[in-house]
């Protein structure tokens, strides 16, 4: 029980590191790195006290990595093509 608080704090602080920290592109991929990580070890908590299948747990896990990854992507097409990872610095109307 003790294990499960703990990884519902690593969740909730992940969540306010979302919401305070928005300046920079690459803290909130981070931040959403992670949230996604508080979410697997609780599913995996879950899953092994109920004593359920663990293929649930192998695909939380590749859509974590391919999410990760399509992050960075994103990283690293935005600092190519702006300069920076500032996130108010990005025009959406800009085409």
């Amino acid at each position: 029980m003790l294990i499960f608080f703990c990884y519902s704090l690593v969740f909730f602080f992940s969540i306010l590191g979302f919401i305070f920290h928005q300046k920079y592109l690459l803290l909130l991929l981070l931040s959403l790195e992670f949230l996604m990580l508080g979410l697997l070890m609780i599913l995996l908590i879950y899953l092994m006290n109920s004593f359920s299948d663990t293929c649930v747990f192998l695909c939380f896990l590749v859509i974590m990595v391919i999410e990760s990854v399509m992050g960075l992507n994103l990283l690293i097409l935005v600092i190519r093509f702006h300069g920076n990872d500032y996130f108010f610095s990005f025009n959406l109307l800009m085409c």
